[in-house]
């Protein structure tokens, strides 16, 4: 939500300005600006803005999709886990352990060994980890029921992570991950993934984004409106009013 609520003030404050509200010209770097009252101490801001206008970047970092809704330094091992299930034909009942090895960072991020609430399983490791292997997919729905599921909550303390020295290095902090599956007949499988899939380097497929949307829609609309409102999006450069999109929707929404 704070992602989404700091573009739109973004959008809100181009806005404004382009409708003339005018403010001071130190509002973010005087006396009684923005960083005086974010901080006590005294911040300059030097060169920060240089780059303003210049480099942009959500054209020049990529966009990231998050097609799990999980912290995103679950998202190397839930796809590994996915991959490794469809590859090796694994159910949950036949998994003895998994080992996810990861950088020094993430289990500052994902402290939640025994999660006991939907909010907490989006930053437990283990809870992904175990409803990946169990369903072969992580939904918003797996946050809302997958705490009751005993087939997760057998595999939850069969999950280890620990930091492993070889992940990280030059890689960015979060997004890398060595991931082992022993199963009970002795068969172990084990693959180092650097990134997610939605990452801008392993960028979504069109089926896995319509995937996404329509799982998320579908929970507001009706499918043939989300549907409808895909096939807008799909062509949204050439459509006239974007504010048809919102009539669609909004005639969906229940009051």
């Amino acid at each position: 939500m704070q992602a989404g609520l700091a573009g739109r003030n973004g959008v809100l404050a181009a806005l404004l300005a382009e409708a003339g509200l005018v403010a001071s010209e130190r509002a973010v770097d005087g006396p009684q600006g923005l960083l005086v009252a974010m901080q006590a101490r005294r911040h300059e801001l030097g060169d920060a803005g240089a780059a303003l206008g210049r480099v942009w970047e959500i054209v020049d970092g990529g966009i990231t999709v998050k097609l799990y809704p999980s912290c995103a330094a679950t998202h190397p091992t839930i796809d590994t886990l996915i991959d490794l299930r469809a590859e090796h034909g694994f159910g949950a009942d036949e998994v003895d352990q998994i080992e996810i090895g990861v950088d020094a960072v993430t289990p500052t991020v994902l402290i939640h060994d025994r999660p006991t609430g939907g909010l907490e399983a989006k930053f437990s490791m283990h809870f992904c980890a175990a409803a990946a292997v169990a369903d072969g997919r992580v939904d918003i729905q797996t946050f809302e029921t997958g705490l009751a599921d005993p087939r997760i909550r057998r595999l939850l303390p069969r999950v280890t992570m620990r930091v492993d020295p070889s992940v990280g290095g030059d890689q960015p902090a979060l997004t890398e991950a060595v991931v082992t599956v022993r199963l009970v007949d002795g068969q172990s499988f084990r693959r180092r993934v650097r990134g997610a899939r939605g990452y801008p380097s392993r960028p979504p497929t069109a089926e896995e984004l319509d995937r996404k949307f329509r799982t998320c829609a579908e929970r507001a609309v009706s499918p043939a409106a989300a549907s409808e409102a895909l096939e807008f999006l799909r062509d949204l450069e050439r459509r006239p009013r974007v504010a048809a999109l919102t009539d669609l929707l909004a005639q969906q929404v229940p009051v």
